[in-house]
C-alpha cells in the first residue's frame, strides 16, 4: 500500500492506494499546528483504516506548488518517514496530478531513496535582518 499526500490546498488530503486504485482519503486541516500534528494524522488515518506506518512500501507527495510552510513541512517530514522506514518516496509536480501509473512506477521501478524537494510557485517572502544589536 502506498500514501498519497497533496499538501497544497487548504486542506491536506491523505489517500491510501494499492494495486487495485484508491482505496481510502481523508482531509485534514493545513493549520498552525501542523508540525505538531502532522505524524499524528498520519497514524489516525492508517489506523482508522486497519493499517499502520509498517504497512507502507511508499510514499507520494504533491511537491507543489502551494503553502510555503506546508509544503516545507509536510514534505521533510515525508522525507524522513521514508528514511526512517526504508522505503520509497517520488515527489509529483501538481500539474501531473496522481494515478494509478504513478504507483505502478514506484511498484515496479527504482528505489526513490533520493528526497524530494518542494517546488514554490516564487522564492519565500522572507524578511532581511535589522542592522545593528538590538539592545533590552
Amino acid at each position: 500500500m502506498f500514501l498519497f499526500i497533496d499538501p497544497t490546498k487548504e486542506k491536506i488530503e491523505l489517500e491510501i492506494w494499492d494495486r487495485k486504485g484508491l482505496q481510502c482519503k481523508a482531509k485534514y486541516p493545513a493549520d498552525q499546528n501542523l508540525s505538531a500534528q502532522f505524524l499524528t494524522w498520519i497514524d489516525e488515518f492508517l489506523s482508522v483504516n486497519t493499517a499502520s506506518k509498517e504497512d507502507l512500501k511508499g510514499l507520494v507527495v504533491i511537491r507543489g506548488p502551494g503553502s510555503f510552510t506546508t509544503l516545507r513541512v509536510v514534505v521533510s517530514t515525508l522525507n524522513a518517514l521514508a528514511y526512517a522506514l526504508d522505503i520509497p518516496i517520488i515527489g509529483v509536480d501538481k500539474s501531473k496530478g496522481f494515478s494509478r501509473g504513478i504507483v505502478e512506477k514506484l511498484l515496479g521501478a527504482g528505489n526513490f531513496k533520493t528526497p524530494v524537494a518542494p517546488y514554490y510557485k516564487e522564492p519565500p517572502k522572507v524578511t532581511k535582518p535589522r542592522r545593528g544589536v538590538v539592545k533590552f
